[in-house]
């Protein structure tokens, strides 16, 4: 098509470029183009143009501004892409968009100008801008049969880098991140700094990548990770006391166990909010475990994954010793550590064992496709589990403190202003 020379960080100015009417309209038009092209200084100027209106560039612009323009037609700093349906605003941003991907593989930066053209022209042209993220510019002045009147023009620019972040990306990471979809939250973000945003709003890029990384993190349980991070940010503060209460904990502690049941919950509820119901009852499955595994070390001393059979009741031993497994450990899993509960007068054990809709509503679970079966989980189980699992969770932690542990590692939404 055009051949661009190597010229790394120079200004390519795309430019569309209509008639005008009669030979009045055309000069005012040529004109209007010469005071653009001035005021932009690009390296290289490609004129998207119909078979008519490269008249206007060959027979007025670079015929009556010869002088001013000498530097670009001597030196053949131009060329010019035929646009083959002007009336056609798809299939005009189709071609105007190839064509500025090859000017910016090439290394140029790219200002559009879509003073004149057809209404199709003009449009495509500022939509290939948005899309690349490139500067608009336009002529402004007192209007005479369509065109700029010569004399009154003077050059306006627009930043897509500005207000395309404004009015599309900053939504979208507001959405992903409110909907707690941090990795395509993240990938988004790094696509976004490739494209070299300045000021106000690469500031915003860099702290929404901190952000959402450190949540992402947490969501994953990653929380010594998620705390270096997130602790150094302006988090909401229940947040960061939270954080990094857990993160601080050994996890062989007491109380570790409070928090992880806490955050166990909030991460079910936030795949409920999803709509992810299997991934929400294997993480309430997985709570349910963990209130019996800490009310065994807490009130009888009993670890789950290596059982001391002094500290069992003569009724179950022998079942406990069929688990016994080659290094010698006895590992028992959510049922038996509350049947073992139940068997040393705990109240949770009683209480569970005589649930028989929280034992079916986790046979549901163990029906699923994430378990061994092949149902899908609905959402009214999902929703009824985790009733039951934090009516279970009240009975080993006090009420009240369970309540500030789900509070405090509840994760926040963004605003309409990108901040914490």
């Amino acid at each position: 098509m055009f051949r661009i020379g190597d010229c790394m960080s120079e200004k390519a100015l795309v430019m569309t470029v209509g008639i005008g009417v009669g030979r009045d309209g055309a000069r005012s038009l040529a004109h209007g183009l010469c005071r653009s092209i001035k005021a932009n200084n690009p390296a290289f100027i490609l004129f998207c143009v119909t078979k008519e209106s490269r008249k206007t560039v060959e027979e007025y612009l670079f015929r009556d501004f010869r002088k001013e323009l000498s530097r670009w037609i001597e030196n053949k700093k131009y060329d010019f892409l035929m646009i083959s349906n002007p009336n056609d605003v798809e299939e005009t941003f189709e071609e105007i968009n190839e064509a500025v991907k090859k000017l910016v593989q090439d290394g140029y930066e790219i200002v559009v100008d879509f003073t004149s053209g057809t209404k199709a022209m003009s449009v495509a042209a500022v939509l290939v801008a948005i899309k690349n993220l490139a500067d608009i510019s336009y002529v402004q002045g007192k209007r005479r049969e369509g065109v700029v009147a010569e004399g009154t023009e003077r050059v306006t620019y627009l930043s897509p880098k500005q207000s395309t972040f404004e009015i599309i990306y900053e939504p979208m990471i507001r959405a992903l991140f409110n909907s707690y979809q941090f990795k395509a939250c993240l990938d988004l973000i790094n696509r976004l700094k490739e494209k070299s945003f300045t000021g106000a709003n690469q500031e915003k890029i860099d702290m929404m990548m901190r952000l959402t990384k450190g949540y992402y993190l947490w969501d994953l349980f990653e929380h010594e990770k998620a705390a270096e991070i997130l602790i150094k940010m302006e988090i909401p503060p229940e947040n960061k006391a939270f954080l990094g209460e857990l993160s601080s904990k050994k996890r062989e502690g007491k109380d570790v166990y409070k928090l992880l049941i806490a955050d166990l919950i909030n991460n079910a509820k936030r795949r409920i909010e999803e709509g992810k119901f299997d991934d929400a009852v294997a993480r309430l499955y997985r709570t349910i475990e963990l209130i019996a595994q800490y009310a065994l070390k807490k009130d009888c001393g009993i670890l789950t994954d290596d059982v001391d059979l002094n500290k069992v009741p003569e009724s179950l031993r022998d079942k406990l010793e069929s688990r016994r497994d080659d290094r010698g450990r006895i590992k028992i899993g959510l049922h038996l550590a509350y049947e073992l509960l139940d068997a040393l007068g705990h109240k949770l054990g009683r209480l569970f064992m005589e649930d028989k809709r929280l034992q079916d509503l986790l046979r549901r679970r163990n029906y699923s496709i994430l378990a061994h079966g092949l149902e899908p989980v609905s959402e009214e189980v999902a929703r009824e589990l985790l009733e039951k699992t934090i009516a279970l969770a009240k009975e080993i932690i006090d009420p009240k403190r369970l309540e500030v542990y789900i509070k405090n590692s509840k994760f926040p939404k963004i605003g309409n202003v990108i901040s914490a």
